[in-house]
């Protein structure tokens, strides 16, 4: 129905946030990055084919993979911020998302309303979590059995 999320961005006007959005805009990326993912990226509906990589490479990833697809409501966001054109909608999106080289570049104000597009995150280090848990009932059962044959 038109309602904000905690990614959008600050002053933008939805059915929930008439006079604007006050809230900054929340990072879900770094959520995901602090609760364990090992595979975090971000793109946008924008650029399909450098969108469909990121998620390959979370499908081929050993581990919690999160991929973050950016993409905004084309009829209520849209009109209500005065962009009813979805392709004009698209092509936002399309300036707004810049790789890290390119974030790294952009003085504090240029960042203003841009996100970072590509892997945000990668651990091969971290065991996987299904691993250490088949691992560790396989113990807890070697130990039940040795445990049933001392009786």
């Amino acid at each position: 129905g038109g309602q904000y999320s905690p990614l959008s961005p600050l002053a933008t006007r939805a059915a929930t946030a008439p006079y604007g959005v006050v809230e900054p805009p929340f990072d879900l990326t770094k959520l995901c990055i602090a609760a364990g993912a090992t595979y975090v990226a971000r793109g946008h509906v924008g650029n399909a084919v450098f969108l469909e990589k990121l998620i390959r490479g979370g499908m081929k990833h050993k581990g919690f993979a999160v991929i973050e697809v950016m993409t905004n409501c084309h009829t209520q966001y849209g009109r209500r911020n005065k962009i009813p054109d979805p392709a004009d909608l698209i092509h936002r999106l399309s300036e707004q998302g810049v790789t890290a080289a390119q974030w790294e570049k952009l003085s504090p104000e240029e960042r203003d309303n841009k996100f970072i597009i590509g892997v945000l995150h990668k651990d091969t280090t971290r065991p996987e979590y299904c691993e250490v848990y088949s691992e560790l009932r396989a113990k807890a059962m070697e130990r039940a059995r040795a445990e049933a044959g001392k009786h």
